[in-house]
């Protein structure tokens, strides 16, 4: 057998692979500087400088500079990472709970605006980072564990502790003051949902439960037009790429399922006990 050399270091003529990642994605080619990643350490920042108070829920605002916690404090606390870590210098909110504030959301549309509710207080409260006091608070027929936003900014969904989704529309006052209220229908035909989360169209909400599936409810109708299975045990939580393309799931059984939601498939199934 016969070979074709084409230079000393290349007896069997092949053409010699191209570099990988190619060149002109290297850092060096951009002018980048990679960080030292190995510099970074988390830093513990407790919520008050006299005693440990439990933070129930932690959400960042729309452009990413603002970061509100809440819980035992009976306060909304607003911290600016990029500027400070230092727990004199954030914003504390006053006058909307007198009890544990258990849940937080910003809205997606205005970086300073936000709302938090009360189990406790059965009551759920909307602010504006640039006013001292709230600018609309409302009474829930019942306590509420988790609030979120619809992406266009003008409706919240919200879980009870019965486990059924409410909507709170949003209604422009004559003065232009934001006016709050509970409207028909809510979800109640799925039995305990753990977590849900809305599309980024704003059309549809996929709700997590503890029988292992997932619903998907038609918004606002609040109408379920789907339904399937996804894992062996309760679906604790779910969450969407920021595409929209793929939902990941994470159950009981010690499964984190990638879905397909074009298809509606299972993409990848991760085992984390492995």
């Amino acid at each position: 057998m016969s070979s074709t050399s084409s230079g000393p270091n290349n007896t069997l003529g092949l053409t010699p692979r191209p570099q990988t990642p190619p060149y002109y994605l290297s850092f060096s080619a951009r002018n980048v500087i990679p960080p030292d990643f190995t510099a970074f350490r988390p830093k513990d920042v407790k919520a008050q400088s006299t005693i440990k108070e439990p933070v129930m829920q932690c959400s960042w605002n729309a452009d990413g500079h603002r970061l509100a916690t809440c819980g035992h404090e009976k306060v909304v606390r607003l911290w600016m990472p990029e500027k400070t870590l230092n727990p004199k210098e954030t914003t504390a909110t006053s006058g909307g709970h007198g009890a544990i504030a258990t849940s937080v959301a910003w809205s997606p549309k205005h970086p300073e605006l936000f709302c938090s509710s009360s189990e406790t207080e059965k009551s759920m409260v909307f602010w504006d980072a640039r006013k001292k006091g709230p600018t609309f608070q409302l009474k829930t027929p019942t306590p509420l564990t988790q609030l979120q936003y619809c992406p266009d900014g003008e409706s919240v969904a919200l879980l009870d502790k019965s486990f059924h989704l409410h909507r709170l529309q949003l209604n422009k006052l004559p003065a232009g003051e934001d006016s709050w209220e509970l409207t028909d229908p809510s979800l109640s035909t799925v039995e305990s949902i753990t977590d849900f989360k809305f599309n980024h169209p704003g059309d549809l909400i996929f709700a997590s439960s503890k029988s292992g599936s997932i619903h998907c409810v038609e918004y606002p109708s609040m109408n379920v037009i789907e339904i399937f299975n996804a894992h062996f045990g309760a679906c604790n939580t779910l969450d969407l790429d920021p595409r929209g393309r793929f939902m990941a799931t994470g159950g009981s059984d010690g499964m984190i399922n990638i879905f397909n939601n074009v298809e509606v498939v299972i993409h990848k199934a991760i085992n984390v006990t492995e």
